[in-house]
């Protein structure tokens, strides 16, 4: 209900007091201001309003939940890293600046495609800032396991289970042996979670490298192909072809801590000033 449709639902509803019979001039207010607004739920300029709010809300708070994981990003990402995505972020605002000059002076406003083009970098550097991340977690988390350690405790527990074969106390020899077995259960599925650390880490690695050097052909195509909507589309195949990569670092959690991630990336391209190089 609007300011406007208050104001007449107030005044229907002071008139029908004056009336001297309020009992049966309210519910006539009451059912026609019903009537109003069941007629304007269906109209479609509403419907439309309505939807547009919602999207507007929905996008609000994805943004705002993605600038607190941004932020806490920014504070653990060691510099080399953070070098590296500044590094492509200058490459992104490189294509941004290309496709401005090359707008026609005379042509329509076209900030919409303007706009377009600037989430899907947004996007692009969204995920490459996050494979980052997941790069450094997963190093992090290899550093604090031993392989070798882990092999090395696996063979001893085998010599160890050799031996209860010849005890000559079978009581004793069976207690021990569910103890090594159950050690070497948990051996060999800390061997496994090490395995699949390093298969991630090789995987956002080569990942990593990927986008960047799509987001480097991308400055190369504005370059040669001077066309803002052919390259607005570039960037949005680009962007598509990055679903894969954001299933697998939302696999990732539990070693990088980020949950809750919303579809809407922070507006990285505005983040600061860039110098061009």
């Amino acid at each position: 209900m609007n300011r406007w449709n208050l104001l007449l639902f107030a005044g229907g509803m002071g008139f029908a007091a004056l009336t001297g019979q309020p009992e049966i001039a309210m519910p006539i207010v009451l059912a026609a201001e019903t009537a109003y607004l069941g007629l304007i739920g269906t109209h479609p300029k509403f419907q439309s309003y309505v939807n547009a709010q919602a999207a507007k809300e929905k996008r609000n708070h994805s943004t705002n939940q993605n600038e607190k994981i941004l932020k806490r990003i920014k504070k653990q990402l060691p510099e080399d890293s953070y070098d590296r995505y500044e590094s492509l972020r200058r490459r992104c605002h490189h294509i941004g600046q290309i496709s401005s000059d090359l707008k026609d002076p005379t042509a329509l406003d076209d900030s919409h495609l303007e706009n377009m083009q600037n989430r899907g970098l947004d996007r692009l550097l969204w995920v490459f800032l996050r494979l980052l991340f997941s790069q450094h977690s997963l190093h992090r988390f290899m550093d604090t396991v031993s392989e070798e350690r882990i092999e090395s405790d696996l063979k001893k527990i085998d010599g160890q289970l050799e031996i209860l074969k010849s005890d000559d106390k079978p009581e004793r020899a069976e207690k021990l042996r569910r103890t090594l077995l159950d050690n070497q259960k948990t051996l060999q599925e800390r061997k496994e979670n090490y395995e699949q650390a390093k298969s991630n880490y090789l995987f956002v690695t080569l990942e990593l490298d990927r986008v960047e050097n799509k987001i480097k052909s991308l400055s190369e195509i504005s370059v040669n192909r001077q066309d803002p909507e052919y390259i607005s589309d570039q960037i949005d195949m680009v962007a598509d072809s990055m679903k894969e990569t954001e299933r697998t670092m939302s696999d990732l959690e539990f070693v990088t801590g980020i949950s809750g991630l919303e579809d809407e990336a922070p507006e990285l391209m505005s983040d600061g000033i860039v110098e061009l190089q």
